[in-house]
């Protein structure tokens, strides 16, 4: 279960480093998590639209109470494997560009159309690339980041 708490515990610590179970047990039982209020909100609103605004509500909720702790991890994940927490970008950039060009009052139609293909592939290629960091053994030892939490465990 420390797993899972320790990441809580250290809600905003970007610094530092986490190993592979750390990170994947924070991030999957998160994902249960979601997953299950959603399906047990839909469940209980009979299917009703009207009852979704909650259920809505309960997952926001938790999705944005767990935003800045999944965030901290990763970023500690990331320092483990001896990269930067900057690579998070990877997921939000192309959805910023989209924002500030594809809907800016110069931008052409054809600048709009050739936002929307790359901003779609850009996420899932950028997530493909963070997916294999994550998933990537640490750096035995200290590095940059600081000691190996394996060795200090």
């Amino acid at each position: 279960m420390n797993w899972y708490l320790d990441p809580w515990k250290r809600y905003a610590q970007f610094g530092g480093r986490a190993r592979r179970m750390e990170y994947w047990t924070f991030t999957l039982i998160n994902l249960a998590i979601w997953g299950l209020l959603f399906v047990f909100g839909i469940m209980s609103s009979g299917g009703e639209q009207a009852g979704l605004a909650p259920v809505l509500l309960v997952c926001w909720t938790f999705g944005l109470a767990a935003f800045i702790p999944m965030m901290a991890c990763a970023a500690r994940r990331l320092h483990d494997t001896g990269k930067s927490g900057w690579w998070l970008l990877l997921i939000f950039v192309p959805v910023i560009v989209l924002l500030v060009f594809s809907e800016h009052p110069l931008a052409s139609r054809q600048l709009q159309d050739f936002f929307q293909y790359p901003v779609v592939v850009a996420p899932i290629v950028g997530g493909a690339i963070l997916t294999v960091f994550l998933l990537l053994g640490g750096n035995p030892g200290v590095n940059r980041f600081g000691p190996n939490p394996r060795e200090s465990a």
